[in-house]
């Protein structure tokens, strides 16, 4: 489910990415600030956060529905924030000179980002606005305005998912979070040799704890009817 939301960002990323360089040399609109008084702000806003790995940032400019939706919206937040926590650790730890760090090349594209979304073909109706990078193939990204503030509604990124699923889903990314919050804390103390046994040691892990998860889900009892 995560997968489907990130290659809905991803996709949209790519769009914005492959309109910046001509957007770079046709700026005529006024850059929007970056803030979610405006549709542009708020996407800003939106994909700074999660390029830079800011959880809590993006689900500040999040929307949901119902509980369900609240609870993916933490989780996703969540996994953000530990993959940052994580992939920081790592870095720290094993540092490698002959590569550069992730983290500065995602840093390097939000400048282009930003200008194709000032350079986007805006519509806003009423307390729903629609943006899309102009010229490009991505579909368009749609926000809603609650008291006064653009967010991104989290049916927009995930799209006809039933609740159920979603809860479920939800409960799987909060064990990957666990696991990574204690890899992160594993990794500073010095537990590994290498890089490599850190991150294979994360994998196995989190596939050992959602084993566990599901045998447990499986054999509680079943309901029985009052």
């Amino acid at each position: 489910m995560l997968r489907v939301m990130n290659r809905r960002i991803f996709l949209i990323l790519s769009a914005l990415l492959a309109a910046a360089a001509q957007t770079a040399q046709c700026q005529t609109t006024a850059p929007a600030d970056f803030n979610q008084t405006a549709p542009r702000g708020a996407l800003k806003l939106f994909f700074a956060a999660d390029i830079r790995g800011d959880g809590q940032a993006m689900r500040r400019l999040l929307l949901t529905a119902n509980a369900a939706e609240e609870r993916m919206a933490a989780a996703m937040a969540g996994k953000k924030d530990a993959d940052r926590e994580l992939t920081g650790a790592l870095e720290t730890r094993f540092p490698d000179p002959s590569k550069p760090d992730p983290r500065a090349g995602a840093e390097a594209q939000l400048p282009g980002i930003f200008a194709t979304i000032d350079q986007s073909e805006q519509q806003i109706n009423g307390d729903t606005a629609t943006l899309k990078a102009a010229g490009g193939d991505s579909p368009p990204f749609t926000l809603q305005r609650v008291d006064g503030k653009w967010r991104i509604p989290l049916a927009v990124l995930l799209q006809n998912v039933e609740p159920d699923f979603l809860a479920d889903q939800a409960r799987q990314i909060e064990i990957q979070i666990k696991v990574m919050k204690s890899a992160a804390v594993d990794v500073a103390a010095g537990k590994y040799s290498t890089r490599e046994q850190a991150v294979e040691d994360v994998k196995q892990q989190m596939f050992n704890a959602a084993v566990a998860d599901h045998v447990a889900a499986t054999s509680q009892p079943a309901a029985t009817q009052p």
